[in-house]
């Protein structure tokens, strides 16, 4: 039983798709992990046709959560699943690129482009992409990057690593 659930006197199986994103979200929120994926998985189960249009968001949300619990390759096939739905996803997009920098850093960089086209001024993924490509030998465009990050939310400063020189 969720708490979410508890207070309002539903049953999780009378819940409708937007009702069970919802107590998956407070039950995230309160570390309640097995509840938010029932929750999340109910949304998929209940609208299988994406009439909501909240699949995406679903699948997004089960990749959060198994980022969360240290599941990286079921987070990266639920951001993928969301990316089916939507390819210009950019939170799906960004988290992926987010796994694979260590992996994959070609894919993340591609990931992380995808979605600066999609959220030209979003300085989390300037900052990102823009530290991968300096990291990889792209010097010029990194730092352009890290700057215009930088101007839009001047704290990541502090984020900066000591070898790269701006």
């Amino acid at each position: 039983m969720t708490l979410g659930l508890a207070s309002c006197g539903s049953s999780t199986a009378a819940l409708t798709p937007p009702e069970s994103l919802n107590a998956g979200l407070v039950a995230f929120s309160q570390a309640n992990y097995s509840q938010a994926r029932a929750d999340y998985e109910a949304v998929l189960q209940r609208d299988p046709s994406n009439r909501y249009g909240l699949n995406k968001i679903a699948w997004y949300d089960l990749g959060v959560l198994d980022q969360r619990i240290g599941r990286a390759a079921a987070a990266s096939s639920e951001y993928q699943q969301a990316l089916v739905l939507d390819p210009k996803y950019t939170n799906a997009l960004y988290n992926l690129a987010v796994l694979q920098t260590r992996r994959e850093p070609s894919n993340a960089v591609s990931l992380y482009e995808q979605a600066l086209a999609t959220s030209p001024k979003n300085p989390n993924i300037q900052w990102n992409l823009g530290l991968l490509l300096y990291k990889r030998g792209h010097v010029a465009r990194g730092r352009a990057l890290l700057n215009s990050a930088l101007k839009i939310s001047p704290s990541l400063k502090s984020k900066l690593p000591q070898d790269v020189k701006l």
